[in-house]
């Protein structure tokens, strides 16, 4: 009767920490779209991991394997093997039932395994001292006379310790989900994805968390001959240091957790402060082309009558039918055309704000002898910012002439733009002779000397303008050619497929 209790103790355990798996694993991971429904493979997880413990601790054939002969565990090593089976198929399960990156699902297996032996620590000297001190009340119980509710000793203990067994499990579980919990709050507070080098610094911990249980697995008990060697009776300061490094690697994890968040929100905070800062620049850039544009408006306009009478006095100077006439006259005209002519707008996108932007880029380009191409037409009918359309096109066309301008031939910037129902797509390609630089998560470095700080911040403004309207920024190089594409989701009011045709002049 005890045996079967306590198999059903273990059975209700194993089912309960494949369930406290999936809680983990939900809403962090996604789960692989071959499986008609989330149960399902949730179910598979749960099952797997109640299989492969209750098999290998509860069949004679593994029991014979891992204890031998006797089928009694004669160290606490012996669990390790265990605890490494159930982890390795539990991972290899995980990998094919979500999708997410190996080491993403990698991190949060071991990291439940790692807080599972943890916990367990944690609380374990403690229930160690009560189970001690009950057989203790106990004894002294039995030798005291004419106590006739302890007839039977054996039975006594036999209940003590189902009862022990029990509420450590509760209170192991309870605390297990706690800690599960608050890891799992952590972890998806971040909508985006972690990158590779920061899953690995929060493994740290938990590695170093899983090498100390793995430690007191090895070196918890033994069994000598007759004897029965227990770590905390040799050693009784380890009632305390053992819960407390238990609990310090817990606190170590989540801590890592929490500060590689508020590392975010830091990062996030600088990119926002840079992206407003490049908003107030580039506010001012279009002022000062609007003001442009007023000031030679309004000189043309002053300077008119002046224009008027110049030419009275050319027709009242000179005859009108000799050739100096016709010199003089056609070189009055052409210097006004030139006065004209700055004041116009050689590309024209269908919106003011995206005029000036590229205009102006346009003009500095040709000062520098940079060949630009445009065909970008502004998706009036998707309701975008043109405020943000304007810091997407500043940024992308700032990086191409970063990238482009050390080139000493053949530097070139094409700037193009088409809708496809409800999305938007600006791409921006420049001659590329150099080699991308990366760092350590991947992302692209800025070729600027003096911007240590900020490295790859104008693709950082893009995304996050682009983050607005549920699109993203992707880039790659071609044949010496760097492409940047900004996909952006609007509100479409045209579902047709829209090709640029700007009007040049």
């Amino acid at each position: 009767m005890e045996r079967v209790l306590f198999l059903i103790m273990d059975l209700g355990e194993n089912i309960i920490r494949g369930y406290l798996i999936v809680f983990l694993l939900a809403d962090i991971l996604t789960m692989s779209s071959k499986y008609k429904t989330k149960r399902a493979a949730s179910l598979l997880l749960i099952s797997q991991f109640v299989l492969v413990r209750m098999l290998i601790t509860n069949i004679p054939v593994m029991k014979r394997l891992l204890y031998g002969e006797t089928m009694i565990p004669k160290s606490n090593r012996t669990s390790i093997l265990v605890i490494l089976v159930s982890m390795c198929i539990t991972i290899l399960f995980s990998f094919i039932l979500y999708t997410n990156k190996k080491i993403e699902i990698l991190y949060l297996t071991f990291t439940y395994f790692t807080l599972s032996e943890l916990t367990k620590f944690t609380l374990h000297s403690v229930f160690i001292f009560l189970l001690t001190a009950i057989n203790k009340w106990i004894s002294h119980m039995f030798a005291i006379e004419n106590r006739a509710v302890f007839k039977d000793k054996n039975i006594v203990f036999s209940v003590a310790q189902l009862v022990w067994n029990l509420i450590f499990l509760v209170v192991f579980l309870s605390l297990f989900y706690i800690i599960l919990k608050q890891l799992k709050k952590l972890l998806v507070m971040e909508e985006r994805e972690i990158k590779t080098s920061e899953i690995m610094l929060l493994a740290v911990p938990s590695l170093i968390g899983f090498c100390f249980s793995i430690l007191l697995r090895s070196i918890m008990y033994s069994i000598k001959g007759k004897e029965v060697y227990f770590l905390m009776d040799h050693n009784p300061e380890t009632y305390f240091l053992i819960p407390a490094i238990s609990s310090l690697c817990i606190v170590a994890i989540l801590g890592g957790v929490k500060v590689l968040n508020e590392l975010i929100k830091s990062s996030e905070k600088e990119i926002q402060i840079q992206t407003y800062k490049n908003q107030i620049k580039n506010m001012g850039e279009h002022m000062m082309d609007v003001e442009h544009l007023y000031d030679g408006i309004r000189g043309m306009k002053h300077d008119m009558k002046n224009y008027v009478a110049d030419m009275e006095s050319l027709i009242q100077g000179i005859e009108v039918d000799t050739p100096r006439y016709k010199q003089e006259m056609r070189k009055y005209l052409d210097g006004l055309c030139d006065t004209v002519e700055q004041l116009d707008l050689k590309y024209q996108t269908g919106n003011p704000v995206t005029d000036v932007v590229i205009n102006r880029k346009m003009r500095e380009l040709d000062k520098r002898g940079i060949s630009f191409t445009c065909d970008f037409f502004y998706p009036k009918g998707l309701q975008f910012s043109a405020f943000d359309i304007s810091i997407i096109l500043n940024n992308a066309l700032e990086n191409a002439l970063e990238a482009v301008k050390q080139q000493k031939r053949n530097a070139y910037i094409k700037l193009f733009s088409y809708s496809k129902k409800n999305m938007f797509f600006i791409e921006v390609q420049n001659s590329f002779d150099s080699i991308l630089q990366m760092d350590a998560s991947g992302e692209l470095l800025s070729t600027k000397k003096d911007t240590t700080m900020l490295h790859g911040m104008g693709l950082k403004n893009i995304r996050s303008c682009a983050k607005k309207y549920f699109g993203k920024a992707e880039y790659n190089v071609n044949d010496k050619e760097f492409v940047l594409t900004i996909m952006l989701q609007g509100n479409a009011q045209d579902n047709s497929l829209h090709n640029s045709s700007n009007s040049l002049h």
